[in-house]
């Protein structure tokens, strides 16, 4: 066990890998937990790396370019966003619209909050492993006001065979594609309410388990099954 108390900064050129079997504890009461401008990978599939982050009083983890979780046990507790898909704008150098996607392929993710990204191209894909949420997804839509994006790429959320769980109310304000890699995404409600305000499209399905509800709050173009074991509002 490694105990990080002011939190982690990897800088240009500096990838972070995390992988193992130990565990990792990044602890910041007065900024953020994982901060890196290249890229930042959690687990090699077949390990079990337990990392965990406390941010008090900025974002959990936050990257520029890729942040991929293949296997672990993650939780993040932070005073913003849990992870986050681009530099703070201080931070950002260049053009501050490079891709920062997220990937998680398997592990659990435990998050106090939700995702997020400020620009145009940023996006997440999640496709494996148990995710649990309570801030849901949203896009910094001052920044890009103020960038005067004209290219922007509305579906950002890609959701494949990740099993999403509810512990609180959230709601999704992104884009998102049903993609069916790894199969069809898996939202367990457990007795709170999860909304999509945005249109879903692609190939893939949704199963709906557990207590609550989920909304789909508009007129989606998915082509993909719906199973329900619950409380499911169509537009």
């Amino acid at each position: 066990e490694w105990v990080c108390p002011y939190g982690i900064l990897c800088k240009k050129t500096v990838p972070l890998t995390i992988e193992g079997n130990g565990t990792l504890n990044v602890s910041s009461a007065n900024g953020g937990g994982i901060k890196a401008t290249e890229t930042n990978t959690v687990g090699t599939g077949s390990d079990t790396p337990v990392l965990n982050v406390y941010a008090g009083a900025k974002n959990g983890i936050t990257g520029k370019y890729e942040m991929t979780v293949n296997s672990g046990e993650i939780a993040v507790n932070a005073y913003n966003d849990c992870i986050k898909a681009t530099l703070d704008r201080e931070d950002a150098t260049g053009d501050y619209a490079d891709s920062g996607n997220v990937t998680i392929n398997g592990g659990t993710l435990t998050l106090s909050e939700g995702f997020r990204t400020d620009c145009n191209n940023n996006h997440f894909y999640l496709q494996g492993g148990d995710i649990y949420l309570k801030g849901g997804f949203a896009r910094t839509t001052s920044f890009l006001d103020k960038r005067k994006e004209t290219n922007i790429v509305e579906t950002c959320v890609h959701l494949g065979g990740a099993r999403i769980h509810s512990t609180g109310d959230w709601t999704c304000n992104l884009g998102v594609s049903l993609t069916g890699v790894n199969g069809d995404v898996t939202f367990d409600t457990a007795g709170s309410n999860a909304t999509f305000n945005h249109v879903i499209s692609g190939k893939g399905g949704l199963i709906k388990e557990g207590a609550g509800t989920l909304t789909l709050a508009k007129t989606n173009t998915f082509t993909g099954k719906i199973i329900t074991k619950g409380n499911l509002f169509l537009s």
